[in-house]
């Protein structure tokens, strides 16, 4: 099933991703914490919810331990995908003292058949079958993310060394890698922001992944993590990114 958001916003649940309806191929993943709390945000939209309604629905439910820290951030990653689609409106209405409220009009597309489709064509866009497919596609996001770094450091006058990933520890079925000089970062500091801000703590239990963090101090304090799924022959697939202020 998926949703459109004021008319504007398509939300599929299945795959995490927000999209504008006119620009499917522009999307953003959003985190298993965010995806379940939008998911109750769209089944009561219009009503107000209380903060202890969501911390039951969104994480005590699923086995996870709900907190106010949690609730905040996930809210804020909402906004802020929301925001990055060049929507101005705002959607999630902090009620003082309540909880919070989706002041916005939920669609459906007009068949389950279509919209299975559509999802089913946009997996198809996504996967790659071909292991050298899937390594030039790796190289060539790592390339253009080199790129872009050197670029914006270079129009701020910072010099700028090459590195490659290092190693930082290795959680459950997940190896985590710094894409910066380790001496510049903290173990637990990279881990927190890992394994509980980016919600990969229960993701790592049941899925090896190969992460990628760096910590972009020179494009506004940027916190880059970039994720992908480690198949049986130790190949990286199904790649994603996550950036955070």
């Amino acid at each position: 099933m998926l949703y459109i958001i004021n008319g504007v916003i398509l939300y599929s649940p299945k795959l995490k991703e927000l999209s504008l309806v006119q620009e499917e191929q522009n999307s953003l993943v959003l985190s298993n914490q965010a995806s379940r709390l939008l998911m109750e945000l769209i089944k009561n939209a219009g009503n107000d919810l209380t903060r202890d309604y969501l911390l039951k629905h969104t994480w005590e439910d699923f086995g996870l331990t709900p907190s106010n820290n949690n609730l905040y951030s996930a809210v804020s990653e909402l906004r802020k995908a929301i925001s990055s689609l060049g929507i101005t409106e705002k959607f999630i209405i902090t009620i003082p003292k309540v909880g919070f409220k989706f002041n916005c009009s939920i669609d459906f597309l007009p068949t389950v058949t279509n919209a299975t489709k559509k999802e089913s064509e946009e997996i198809k866009k996504t996967s790659f079958k071909d292991n050298k497919l899937v390594n030039l596609f790796f190289a060539f996001c790592m390339t253009a993310f080199v790129i872009l770094y050197y670029s914006i450091v270079e129009l701020k006058e910072i010099e700028i060394k090459k590195s490659t990933p290092s190693l930082v520890e290795v959680f459950e079925k997940c190896h985590i890698y710094s894409l910066d000089n380790p001496l510049l970062h903290i173990r637990d500091k990279i881990l927190h922001n890992i394994l509980e801000r980016a919600n990969f703590k229960e993701e790592c239990k049941t899925k090896g992944y190969n992460i990628y963090y760096s910590d972009l101090k020179s494009i506004d304090d940027y916190v880059f993590i970039g994720a992908c799924l480690r198949s049986p022959n130790n190949k990286n697939t199904k790649c994603f990114n996550i950036r955070y202020d």
